[in-house]
């Protein structure tokens, strides 16, 4: 117990610096003083000695400062020319692209980097090469888009940047590419093209290689409402795994040349590492790569393994490589459902298990993404054992044969992904319970668990009352239904968003007592959709429009039909400003906010627009009047 208690103090004290350091609001500073509470705390427990005690809080300090230190590298603003940028920014590439609709890659200028999205035919990208972009288009991005969005730069964060930004014209300019990223690069390119033509392709090198865009948007959204979104991103599923299989192949190989099993272990960290930093090295990844090097460690030294120390030192060696991760949600999610299967019985089967981490993770999903996977349980008790004794062992065999076979090669795993997406089409369309029903369900476990489950002040329960959710996990998924995400927007006559040349119009319907978004048309993600109707404060919404669904609108009515928020069609909606009116507001909007796409609000006394995470006056002039539009443009 002191040990652990140690390294949950390392935790804190990392996260107690990061939060410090950044000058977060209000909510980062509550989660610094818990962090620095539970240090507190490990140094109370971590030694029955004074001298050692004084030890542990010097170690703290030393992290602490790691923290504040990292906080203020990110923060460093990116440095550019005065006034108004002309001419070419040359970029240096830092590890390899990965490909999509937009190729992605992580990029160096005047000493800060950036999350880079450029056009798809950009890719592949290797790290030494260089790129030339216009630079009046590059323009960092920290502040979501829309309402609700997700933050530019908790993204950046999480892939080693400071910021994200995008550009739609890149030229080559040279450099010499580096040989390791140069193949990481083709082979996540050669995965893209194979997986984007065949559903069930896509699942399988998204699963096995990380390429999550190969998947159709509308099957990744299926998987993320059934609760089954981890079988592709890469996590500690697939590398546990592949670990299991590389340690296997590394001692036999050993034993064949006379080596020791610690070397056979040894042998297979190489090539594991290797995989993650091939898929993309997301948290989850890191997090289960570091712990199998820990047991494997600990097996060549003939020492046994504690799983909840094993998970803590993994967790601690990550934070001080890059301290952000503390509030990535992916790093979040893994070290939640990781603690929670290393504290359990050895003896418990996969339904209770599955039963223990969907609790788990629940307050964590709802915190942010406001939403949780209320059919999971069914679905990873189906999908699960699918996918890891078929597809993701396939899949990884077959893409070793690629190079002769192609496509063809993968064809035996998609026969196993098929079930697996059409399992996750058919529970996507069941409803979702809300998030009020989620707190009821949480506030109820709570009061049985304190009312009559409950034994002892440890916290145990009594037989029978197992399946409750254990009080703190509980108390939490409860705090994040309560406590409040934000303010609606203001209220307006009409709303545009997205970018001028295709922009999403929607009017409020307030005739029957409740607020009906009624939208004339619509463009981006429908799961950005959600979050800006939420933004809004609207009770529901609807087409204003007749006619045949387009996929992305189809796809957004399945989104809020499951939270029961969908209107067939609304009764009395507001007529649309003109076309020419809405794009030129929003443009007026866009070179405020300096983002790609904006939103707007427009009422009798003008405009709103969403300018740094918050709603600012605009001065739009001709712009709102009808019979100026072309005028004015």
């Amino acid at each position: 117990m002191r040990v652990l208690g140690f390294w949950v103090g390392c935790a804190a004290s990392l996260i107690v610096g990061r939060v410090l350091g950044s000058g977060s609001p209000v909510v980062g500073v509550a989660l610094g003083l818990v962090a620095m509470g539970l240090g507190l705390v490990a140094v109370a427990r971590a030694s029955s000695a004074r001298r050692h005690g004084w030890s542990m809080l010097a170690v703290f300090v030393l992290l602490a400062a790691r923290g504040v230190v990292a906080s203020g590298q990110e923060a460093t603003p990116w440095l550019g020319p005065r006034g108004p940028a002309r001419g070419v920014r040359t970029l240096v590439v830092e590890r390899a692209s990965h490909p999509g609709t937009r190729c992605r890659v992580r990029v160096r200028s005047a000493g800060a980097r950036l999350w880079l999205a450029l056009p798809a035919s950009a890719c592949p990208l290797a790290a030494g090469e260089r790129v030339r972009v216009p630079a009046d288009q590059l323009g960092r991005a920290v502040h979501p888009e829309w309402p609700g969005g997700p933050s530019p730069a908790a993204l950046a964060r999480s892939r080693g940047a400071e910021a994200t930004a995008a550009v739609e014209r890149v030229w080559p300019a040279g450099g010499e590419p580096s040989r390791y990223w140069a193949w990481v690069a083709d082979q996540r390119e050669r995965a893209w093209e194979l997986g984007r033509r065949d559903p069930a392709r896509g699942f399988v090198v998204a699963a096995g290689m990380g390429v999550r865009d190969a998947l159709a948007p509308a099957d990744r959204s299926a998987l993320r409402r059934a609760g089954l979104g981890h079988l592709v991103a890469v996590s500690g599923l697939h590398v546990g795994l592949a670990a299991w299989a590389l340690v296997a192949l590394a001692m036999r190989v050993g034993a064949r040349v006379g080596a020791s099993a610690a070397w056979g272990v040894a042998l297979s960290w190489g090539p594991l590492w290797g995989y993650v930093l091939l898929t993309g090295a997301s948290p989850p990844a890191v997090r289960a790569a570091a712990m199998a090097v820990g047991v494997g460690l600990a097996g060549a030294l003939g020492r046994p393994h504690h799983g909840p120390v094993l998970l803590a030192a993994a967790a601690v060696a990550m934070l001080v490589v890059w301290p952000a991760w503390a509030f990535d949600p992916g790093f979040q999610l893994s070290v939640t459902a990781m603690a929670t299967l290393v504290r359990a019985p050895t003896d418990e089967g996969m339904v209770r298990q599955t039963w223990r981490v969907t609790w788990a993770v629940l307050p964590v999903s709802l915190w942010h993404f406001g939403q949780a996977g209320a059919w999971g349980l069914v679905a990873n008790l189906v999908a699960v054992p699918v996918f890891t004794l078929w597809v993701l062992p396939l899949g990884m065999l077959g893409w070793l044969v690629v190079p002769w076979l192609g496509e063809l090669a993968l064809a035996p795993a998609a026969w196993g992904a098929q079930p697996i997406l059409g399992l996750a089409r058919v529970l996507a369309g069941w409803p979702s319970p809300s998030a009020a029903a989620i707190g009821v369900a949480a506030a109820l476990a709570l009061g049985l668990g304190l009312g009559v489950g409950r034994r002892d002040a440890a916290g145990r329960l009594r037989a029978g009352w197992h399946w409750l959710p254990p009080f703190p996990v509980a108390a939490l998924a409860l705090a994040a239904v309560l406590v409040p995400r934000g303010s609606p927007g203001p209220a307006g006559r009409w709303w545009a968003l997205g970018h001028p040349r295709a922009p999403a119009v929607v009017t409020l319907d307030r005739s029957g007592g409740s607020t009906v978004a009624c939208i004339h048309a619509t463009a981006g993600s429908p799961s950005r959709w959600v979050s800006v109707l939420e933004a809004m404060g609207v009770d529901a919404a609807g087409w204003a429009h007749s006619g045949v669904e387009a996929p992305h609108e189809r796809e957004l009515r399945v989104h809020l039909e499951v939270r029961g928020r969908w209107v067939e069609r609304p009764d009395a909606c507001p007529e649309p400003p003109p076309l020419e009116q809405a794009s030129g507001v929003l443009e007026h909007c866009r070179r405020h906010a300096g983002t790609r796409h904006a939103m707007v609000v427009v009422d009798d006394d003008g405009a709103r627009c969403f300018v740094a995470g918050q709603w600012r006056a605009i001065g739009t002039g001709a712009l709102l009047d009808s019979s100026r539009v072309e005028e004015a443009r």
